[in-house]
């Protein structure tokens, strides 16, 4: 595979600003500092690490209303047992993570409720000044493409 042109030059600066962001492979925003392989490798490494985290057998709940993030939430909590999937669990994380500014769900009213249940937390966005949380030790933001 090769990542020529323009835009293989957009897609390939992008690419390893997602690989320079996630420390899997620091550069100085040299596009053609590193060898398609090894920019390659990395971004498989990248892939496996997100499948680490995310591929997981989740009972599905289909959301009542705008509580598309609190319902994936509910989702991911009673995975570990620590909630049950109902619209009144829902409802309740959706009031705690509501947002005036946003419809629906604020991320970082999802990740406060997460890591105050003990869960390790990582925000996956594809742009990452969307979220202007400090992070703790439980949490930490890593931009690369996510759903």
């Amino acid at each position: 595979m090769s990542l020529l042109g323009i835009s293989g030059y957009v897609l390939r600066k992008r690419v390893l600003g997602y690989l320079d962001q996630t420390r899997l492979l620091k550069n100085d925003g040299k596009i053609y500092e590193f060898a398609d392989e090894i920019v390659l490798s990395e971004l498989k490494r990248l892939r496996e690490y997100r499948s680490s985290l995310l591929h997981k057998s989740v009972k599905a709940y289909r959301q009542t209303g705008l509580t598309c993030g609190a319902s994936s939430l509910m989702m991911a909590l009673h995975y570990y047992g620590l909630s049950d999937l109902d619209q009144k669990t829902e409802n309740s994380i959706h009031q705690a993570s509501k947002s005036s500014i946003v419809e629906g769900n604020h991320f970082s009213g999802l990740v406060k409720i997460a890591a105050a249940l003990g869960l390790e937390t990582v925000i996956l966005h594809s742009e990452p000044e969307m979220f202007k949380v400090v992070p703790s030790e439980s949490v930490n933001l890593i931009s690369c493409p996510a759903l």
